[in-house]
């Protein structure tokens, strides 16, 4: 939804492209100045109109969309509406003279709406609509009080009356009441995108011309369906749409009232796990007072293409929210959300408990998928609960998934039923069936100190990290933690070094360009910065960060100059070669090699059967700092490692620390590498 909330205030947020050339849309941003949830959607719908307008004045360059596309949209736009129509003919009133009329004065509605790609405002092509010889009194009235219903500003429509030449204005504060729209811009869209149409206001025009015409199709092939004859034993005077329904030509008793939407991106399932509760029959659609009813994986794949599409959640959250739904899934079936209650959410806090507490990354978790992980986690769970002791001496794998991920994934689920629970028409009205299920005693406590959750190694173990073979002499590129006479300078050699300096988030370093490095400045830096190319955690992780003494002593100047000559791009070039993250390359291709063969056994600081990983030298690195003497400054502390600073007065008023007010920081975290000896620079090859 283009509004969304701040703290008290509603804001108002879009997409956009500006010009055709541009690859990465940007997001816009504007505060509604409001706490009142009405008024902020009224001024929204004034900021959309706006923004089309501008659209409509200053129009892309664009190429006309592959004709595939557009014709995937008509199709699935026809079978949305062809199902919705059967939906509504198949409840009460069953009078086949009232669906006729309301079939035909739709058609003649989307027919306007397709010729002109938006809304009609010209009260001509309205009259010339209403004016057919073949259209009765009847149905002339029922256009006119569609028309008012549907148009964006509410109409003084009748059909001999000079309201017709005008329709009201928009008032004076430019904001007007919005009817229900004909065409919800949310299903818009999701066509779109499942056509793999660019939103931009030209293709949804063009798509909404489309989408029209598909509509008015289906309302025609409805009304001559009406006009068909139905054999009955009951008699000849039963209504075309009851008859249909008790002879059942098509889909004898199955889902009378089911309402599709269009298709959504396919969710792997384990179908030996489905519970028998998905094939339970929808709900009937008088139940659900004619909203329509997603199953779960639809309703993942709709949160997660929005979320991800705006730009509010990062790749992390997406993959949380599949991983959620394929585990619901897994285990309850891939239900509607009629179908939804209590009892399948203890189901899934059950099976979240009996999890193996690593699963998905091994080849055999993924070639068999939940199913194998499910009966993994349930043998696993069967040895600790038969002998706890023995179970902790062979170094069985835990089970259970830590209380954070656990109450993520939680979190995550609810945010998805919330997501269906908000879906609005113009008009404020639901629009989506949503689960009515408390998530109350879900979530667990874990009632560790959060200091203590996560190993912290100690000096000894980080001076051991960066020793041996990669500091010293390796065998070569290949084997780097064999002894041999060669040190490459690459991602295995900074990497575990700038880590331990700067106890940065290890996703900070690994994605930096070299245009963030400026070995050249008065004070050799670089910046941790927000772009294209690199993402941090939050506003104040936005720094610069002066170049330690170690490092300009072991060469790293030197290696980002030769780097440069070469024309690359990035600091680590071999972490950016996929579309892996390049924090996960340095875990899986470095520091997890490197713990391996410095701690085989594992580190003095295992917690729980876990061992550091990178966040862990982070935690080291702030109390180290805490720790020097002459005594830094917390504000000084919270900057170097990219958090929020202590005070208002720091936070709000105060400048950035200088590099000179950093430079302390860098040298103390340096004493922890300065037993590394220099040697020349060597590049990978």
């Amino acid at each position: 939804m283009s509004v969304y909330r701040r703290g008290a205030i509603y804001w108002w947020r879009r997409q956009i492209r500006l010009g055709a050339t541009q690859a990465q849309p940007i997001m816009l941003r504007i505060s509604l100045k409001t706490s009142d949830r009405a008024e902020a959607k009224r001024r929204a719908l004034a900021l959309d109109l706006e923004l089309e307008m501008v659209a409509v004045r200053f129009p892309d360059q664009q190429a006309c969309p592959a004709p595939e596309k557009l014709r995937a949209i008509y199709k699935e736009a026809l079978e949305y509406k062809r199902d919705q129509i059967v939906a509504i003919q198949r409840r009460p009133p069953f009078d086949d003279a009232q669906h006729r009329l309301y079939n035909s004065a739709y058609s003649r509605i989307f027919g306007a709406i397709a010729r002109v790609g938006a809304w009609p405002s010209d009260p001509n092509m309205w009259r010339r609509e209403m004016s057919g010889s073949e259209i009765g009194d009847e149905e002339r009235g029922l256009i006119a009080d569609l028309i008012e219903s549907h148009a964006p500003a509410a109409f003084a429509f009748e059909t001999n009356s000079a309201a017709l030449e005008q329709t009201k204005t928009v008032a004076q504060n430019g904001i007007s009441p919005c009817g229900r729209p004909a065409i919800a811009p949310r299903i818009l869209l999701h066509l779109m995108a499942n056509a793999g149409l660019d939103d931009t206001s030209a293709n949804r025009r063009l798509a909404l011309s489309i989408v029209a015409a598909a509509y008015g199709q289906a309302c025609r092939e409805a009304n001559r369906r009406l006009d068909e004859h139905v054999a009955t034993e009951i008699g000849p005077d039963i209504p075309r749409v009851l008859a249909e329904l008790l002879e059942s030509r098509d889909q004898a008793n199955t889902d009378c009232a089911k309402t599709t939407v269009p298709s959504t991106a396919p969710v792997d399932l384990v179908s030996a796990a489905l519970s028998a509760t998905s094939l339970e029959p929808t709900p009937a659609a008088d139940q659900l007072g004619g909203l329509i009813d997603l199953r779960m994986s639809q309703l993942c794949a709709l949160v997660v293409e929005e979320n991800s599409r705006s730009g509010d959640w990062q790749d992390s959250a997406c993959r949380n929210a599949k991983a959620i739904s394929d585990i619901f899934i897994a285990e309850n079936g891939d239900l509607r959300m009629s179908q939804i209650d209590r009892r399948h959410l203890l189901a899934l806090d059950r099976r979240l408990k009996r999890l193996p507490a690593i699963w998905g990354k091994s080849r055999e978790d993924r070639a068999g998928g939940l199913k194998h992980v499910f009966a993994r986690g349930e043998q696993l769970a069967a040895e600790w609960d038969a002998d706890p002791e023995a179970a902790n001496r062979n170094k069985v794998p835990k089970v259970g998934l830590s209380a954070t991920t656990h109450n993520r994934h939680i979190n995550t689920l609810k945010q998805l039923f919330d997501y269906a629970r908000d879906l609005e028409d113009g008009d404020g009205n639901a629009t989506h069936v949503h689960p009515r299920v408390g998530f109350q005693n879900l979530r667990q406590k874990d009632r560790r100190k959060k200091n203590a959750r996560k190993p912290v190694p100690s000096e000894e173990d980080l001076r051991s990290l960066v020793s041996g073979p990669v500091f010293t002499g390796c065998a070569g590129q290949n084997d780097r933690l064999t002894p041999g006479s060669s040190v490459i300078h690459d991602s295995f050699y900074w990497g575990p070094l700038l880590l331990i300096v700067y106890g940065a988030r290890s996703n900070e370093l690994c994605q930096m360009p070299l245009a963030n490095i400026y070995e050249d400045a008065l004070v050799a830096h670089f910046k941790i910065r927000a772009s294209r190319d690199q993402t941090i955690k939050t506003a104040a992780t936005d720094r610069d960060l002066p170049i330690a003494p170690k490092l300009i002593e072991l060469g790293f100047l030197d290696y980002v100059r030769a780097l440069r000559s070469k024309g690359e791009y990035w600091l680590f070039p071999e972490l950016n070669t996929t579309k892996v993250p390049a924090r996960k390359r340095f875990r899986e291709d470095v520091f997890v090699p490197l713990l391996q063969h410095h701690f085989p056994d594992g580190t003095s600081s295992l917690l729980d059967g876990k061992d550091i990983d990178t966040q862990s030298l982070r935690k080291f690195a702030t109390t180290y700092l805490r720790k020097a003497t002459p005594k830094i400054e917390l504000g000084i502390r919270q900057a170097y490692f990219g958090h929020e600073r202590a005070t208002t007065l720091e936070g709000t008023y105060e400048d950035d620390p200088s590099l000179e007010e950093l430079m302390p920081c860098v040298k103390r975290m340096g004493l922890l590498i300065e037993a590394i000896e220099h040697y020349p620079l060597r590049l990978r090859h």
